[in-house]
């Protein structure tokens, strides 16, 4: 991840551009998962934490904006994360919504950690 971290106009504030090439990883990892020689597809959680350790002494706080859904990179950004944010339109519809995600979300990351995923999470907000 060093290697594709631009700078900005703004001082200690750095980014990382997303591509094309991320939605690539949502095709790969269930395929690296039917792989039973590796067990790198099983564990795809822990790619994006493997990444940040990375530039871990350059930065006390890393903004992953991830799409809403429950895909494979919108996960390993969660097992990665000591917190997590998510913005809501306040209006009912979304705010239902919102509850469902949760609930699945909550659902899909007992199964993660279960599967050995370390998920210490200091805040969800």
């Amino acid at each position: 991840i060093a290697d594709v971290i631009l700078p900005t106009n703004f001082p200690g504030l750095d980014i990382t551009p997303a591509n094309l090439e991320l939605q690539e990883y949502e095709y790969d990892t269930p395929l690296a998962m039917q792989d039973k020689t590796s067990n790198a597809g099983r564990q795809f959680f822990t790619r994006m934490a493997k990444a940040l350790t990375e530039v871990d002494d350059r930065y006390d706080v890393v903004v992953v904006d991830c799409p809403p859904q429950l895909g494979y990179l919108t996960l390993t950004a969660m097992s990665a994360a000591t917190s997590v944010l998510i913005t809501v339109h306040p209006q009912m519809l979304d705010l239902m919504s919102m509850s469902q995600f949760l609930l699945m979300l909550g659902g899909i990351l007992k199964t993660i950690k279960a599967a050995g995923a370390a998920i210490e999470l200091d805040w969800f907000r």
